[in-house]
């Protein structure tokens, strides 16, 4: 029992270790894209409308994108069965990008009333301990700490780039206008 309790346990580890890997990347990657779309004006009205909202309301407008999103993923899992295999995962990551991005505005936009909500207010914390304990944990591990510096460092470097070949882009669209 004790050897299937330490597998489990490592395993688990592991599991977290990726995800929170994974949401520390993708974080990092999309920063200048998150910043670039809060400063768009629609989004800006779209948020002082949302901050007017009972807390209720606010639980339902967080959970609307997900009757979109839930039947799209089983489509793009029915296009897959059937045979058209890079049409459903083109589907599948086109939604999880897609519903990612809308449910992390939403949740961001909405937080305040949410809180409101006594039950939602404690599930949240609840979580966010769990998370601080496992990441304070992972961030004890050689091998974690390793692992997000180097995708750290190829996002960073991603990122510099992408933006270098923009600057080429524009240099080049600039001297072809003249």
């Amino acid at each position: 029992m004790d050897l299937l309790r330490a597998f489990l346990r490592r395993l688990l580890i592991g599991l977290a270790g990726v995800i929170l890997l994974i949401e520390e990347v993708v974080w990092e990657a999309l920063e200048p894209a998150v910043a670039w779309l809060h400063g768009l004006r629609l989004l800006q009205r779209l948020d002082a409308v949302l901050r007017q909202v009972s807390p209720w309301t606010a639980v339902v407008i967080f959970l609307v994108p997900e009757a979109v999103i839930v039947p799209t993923k089983f489509l793009a899992l029915w296009l897959m069965a059937g045979g058209h295999a890079g049409l459903g995962m083109a589907l599948f990551v086109a939604i999880k990008v897609l519903g990612t991005a809308v449910t992390v505005y939403l949740f961001t936009a909405l937080k305040p009333k949410l809180m409101e909500i006594t039950a939602f207010r404690a599930c949240y914390e609840a979580v966010m301990r769990f998370k601080a304990t496992v990441h304070a944990y992972l961030l004890a591990q050689p091998w974690y700490v390793a692992a997000r510096d180097a995708a750290l460092a190829a996002v960073r470097d991603l990122r510099a780039r992408a933006r270098a070949a923009v600057a080429r882009v524009r240099e080049e669209l600039r001297a072809w206008a003249r």
